[in-house]
């Protein structure tokens, strides 16, 4: 399984990777991306992961700008620190989201 984390904040990221390595170390993360911007890059230049983890407040706009630019068909899980936005990201018919901080 490859992953990607979506996230601006550095410490957040880190700990999921690690909670993920911990549960099984067999999945890859194959990229940590901090920005919208950022992220649309990397989409349309790598083939899509099995699955995305995506905060919701990212460093320059708030993470659904990414679907106004591009498609991700893989399942997202949204991570966020409230849950006030967590209803929009039902209605783009993702997975699911957590709220952080995010604990085993």
């Amino acid at each position: 399984m490859k992953i990607v984390i979506i996230e601006d904040e550095e410490f957040a990221a880190r700990r999921l990777e690690r909670m993920i390595n911990e549960i099984d170390p067999s999945i890859e993360v194959i990229a940590k991306l901090e920005s919208v911007v950022g992220s649309i890059e990397w989409f349309n230049n790598n083939e899509e992961p099995t699955l995305v983890f995506l905060d919701i407040h990212l460093e320059d706009n708030l993470s659904y700008a990414i679907f106004d630019r591009i498609s991700i068909a893989c399942p997202i899980v949204f991570t966020t620190a409230t849950d006030e936005l967590s209803t929009r990201a039902f209605k783009l018919k993702k997975i699911d989201y957590m709220l952080k901080p995010i604990v085993k």
